[in-house]
């Protein structure tokens, strides 16, 4: 897995933000994605379970510093925001929003109990992201992505599609693949 996909303290910190767990399921969530570390979580984090989590903390205690209406605007902020001391910068070498989400929705899917499917509206999404329209360099990112972390993209009715083919204005269902 290319290092850009792989799960850094912060990218867990937003995902803990914006799920609001409690505090033992948040212990139980990291527990689980420690055990699971090998090849999910960059290098650099794998080797001390205590870094690991007081990298999480530090950077989730930032984050609840601030008031931010959802997920998306919390990302784009973190990636203008590039000298925060939590930030680890070879991580965000070339990090985006795009690949941020993805990992949000894969944390989502993988960790958070009975969520089999994200649905997001692909217009919205683009909105969030700071897009105004589908480029192919985006499209393929999006793809790149997905294909990356193991996400499935369908339309509703459950059929199979491809993200660069479907209508502005189409609901797009994330699931993880079989």
């Amino acid at each position: 897995m290319h290092k850009k996909y792989k799960i850094y303290p912060i990218d867990l910190a937003l995902y803990l933000k914006w799920e609001d767990f409690t505090h033992s399921v948040k212990n139980a969530v990291i527990n689980r994605i420690w055990s699971e570390r090998d090849g999910f979580i960059e290098y650099n984090y794998c080797h001390d379970k205590l870094k690991f989590k007081q990298k999480i903390d530090s950077a989730l205690y930032l984050l609840l510093e601030k008031d931010y209406e959802n997920e998306f605007e919390e990302i784009n902020n973190i990636l203008q925001t590039t000298d925060n001391k939590y930030l680890d910068e070879n991580a965000w070498d070339e990090y985006s929003a795009v690949e941020s989400f993805f990992k949000l929705i894969k944390l989502k899917l993988t960790y958070t109990e009975n969520t089999l499917v994200v649905r997001k509206k692909l217009r919205k999404l683009l909105t969030h992201l700071g897009y105004q329209k589908r480029s192919s360099q985006l499209v393929d990112r999006m793809r790149d992505s997905c294909r990356a972390l193991g996400i499935s993209t369908y339309l509703s009715g459950g059929k199979k599609c491809d993200i660069g083919k479907v209508d502005i204005d189409d609901w797009i269902s994330f699931r993880l693949t079989d």
